[in-house]
Formats: structure tokens, C-alpha cells, sequence
């Protein structure tokens, strides 16, 4: 079907919409001309900042850079943000959704052969579509691993949300932490992820703190050496499966409500006077 983006009414000063986003079937275009979304009261503010950091960790990754692409100006085409998340199955399956681990652990049998034997027996079993088992070749023993995973779910974000175990995530402490929203078959269907974060992320790369942002943003939250991402590192799998996204559309090119933004995030992330006189 045919794009019909030329019939839209955009707001005075809008951005042209990308080819590659067919916004002329959308009916509810009042939200759509001023934020590119439609808002859900199922989008927390911690998805929001995730989603966000996702796409800094991905742009820092290809073009060494976290705003690589420059601000349009009004009348100009939306910058072309493509990003990919990796969608971190089996970690995301060790942390969230694993009942076996913790009780194989506490068990007194001092065969720890018998306890990896016994856990991967059961995934075997039960999740068939889930390879588990280089594991064994990077914790000396099972009960290693155990408290490896029982680490990580003491950062989950909302450890007593009723969300599915799809939609639970990680404080963002590293690239390895880091997932997707996923339905049941693994496939991105943003139920609680509905692209805020990548209208963040594009308020902030439009700007006029961008380059004075940038800097801090890559040393304050994308650094890839910390503790915890290590240990996610260690848990993941050896090579995972990545889905490529294409940011929404954000119709204004420039607003102060984008510089007010940038100078709050520079105000948190920059180092206090102590900081600096103690490196």
C-alpha cells in the first residue's frame, strides 16, 4: 500500500516524515503532530530511560559516537536513526523466568556434576529452544553460577511488577543488561516499551547542549568495564540474535523544552568539584 505521509497536516515547522514510516494510517494524529507517539499509561519512566540508554549504547557501538546524526533543521527530513538490540535471551531467561537454579543450589548434595547434570536436564526438557550449556566451562561450579544469577535479580528495576517475564528488566549498568520488550515467541512488540525512549533520545540529539551532553553521557552511563556488566557478560550467551529499529518520528526540530532537558541531564551526569579535585 502506497504511503499517504503527503496528506498529513503537520504542525507549523515540522520535520519531513522518512519514507521508510507510513504515519498516514494513524487516527489519533493529535499526540502523533506534537510528540511522534501516542502516550499509554503503561510507559514508566524506568522503560523510558532504558530504551533511551539502549540506543546510546547501540550508536556509540557503530559510528563511536552517541549522537552521531546531526539535528534537522525545520522543513528538513527526520534524521535516520536505526539502532539494534540484542535481544539477550538466555540471560534474560536465567534472571527472570529460571525457577530451578536457586533450589538446586541450596541442595546439600556435594556432587556438583549431579547439580549441572540435573539443571540442564530440565531446560532441556522444558525449554528446548535454550542452549545453556557453555555455563559449565565458565563457572568452576554450579553454585558459583547460582549466586552469579541471584546478583543480577537483585537489580531488577520492578522485581514485584506483575508485568510478564518478557517485559522485566535490568538497571541499565551496562550493554550486557540491557533488553528489548519481547513477546512470548522472543519478537519485539513493544507492550510496555512504546518508543519513549527513542523520542528522548531524539530531544536530546536535537539539542543545543548535544555537544557538551555527549561526552558525559559516554563516561557517565555507557562505560562497558563495571562489575555488573562483567557478570551479565559472563552469564550471556556467546553470540545472540539482534533486531534493528528504526527511531519514530519527532515532528519538531527545535524547542527549549530539548535544551531544558539536555542542561538537566548535564546538571545530574556532570562531576561534582570534589570529583574533579580528587582526579
Amino acid at each position: 500500500m502506497a504511503h499517504k505521509n503527503h496528506l498529513l497536516q503537520l504542525i507549523e515547522g515540522a520535520v519531513q516524515v522518512p519514507q521508510n514510516q507510513n504515519l498516514g494510517s494513524v487516527k489519533l494524529w493529535c499526540d502523533y503532530a506534537i510528540w511522534g507517539l501516542l502516550f499509554y499509561d503503561d510507559q514508566s519512566p524506568w522503560l523510558t530511560l532504558v530504551e533511551c540508554i539502549h540506543i546510546c549504547f547501540d550508536q556509540k557501538r557503530k559510528h563511536g559516537q552517541v549522537f552521531p546524526h546531526p539535528a534537522p533543521e525545520p522543513s528538513d527530513e527526520h534524521e535516520p536513526v536505526v539502532y539494534c538490540q540484542p535481544l539477550n535471551h538466555p540471560l534474560r531467561h536465567l534472571i527472570f523466568r529460571d525457577s530451578d537454579v536457586a533450589r538446586i543450589a541450596a541442595t546439600r548434595s556435594a556432587d556438583d556434576r549431579a547439580r549441572w547434570t540435573e539443571w540442564l536436564a530440565g531446560i532441556a526438557e522444558f525449554y528446548p529452544n535454550i542452549s545453556l550449556d557453555y555455563l559449565q566451562k565458565r563457572f568452576s561450579t554450579f553454585g558459583e553460577m547460582a549466586r552469579s544469577v541471584e546478583l543480577l535479580r537483585s537489580i531488577d528495576i520492578e522485581p514485584h511488577s506483575p508485568k510478564r517475564w518478557t517485559s522485566h528488566h535490568l538497571l541499565p549498568l551496562g550493554p550486557m543488561m540491557l533488553f528489548p520488550d519481547v513477546n512470548e515467541a522472543n519478537s519485539p512488540d513493544r507492550k510496555f516499551m512504546r518508543r519513549t525512549g527513542e523520542m528522548l533520545y531524539l530531544m536530546l540529539n536535537r539539542s543545543a547542549q548535544r555537544d557538551r551532553l555527549e561526552p558525559l553521557v559516554d563516561a557517565r552511563l555507557l562505560r562497558s568495564d563495571g562489575v555488573w556488566n562483567r557478570l551479565a557478560a559472563r552469564l550471556a550467551a556467546p553470540a545472540d540474535e539482534e533486531k534493528s529499529q528504526t527511531c519514530g518520528y519527532l515532528p519538531v526540530a527545535r524547542h527549549a523544552t530539548f535544551d531544558r532537558l539536555a542542561e538537566d541531564w548535564i546538571a545530574l551526569l556532570q562531576p561534582k568539584s570534589r570529583e574533579l579535585h580528587r582526579h
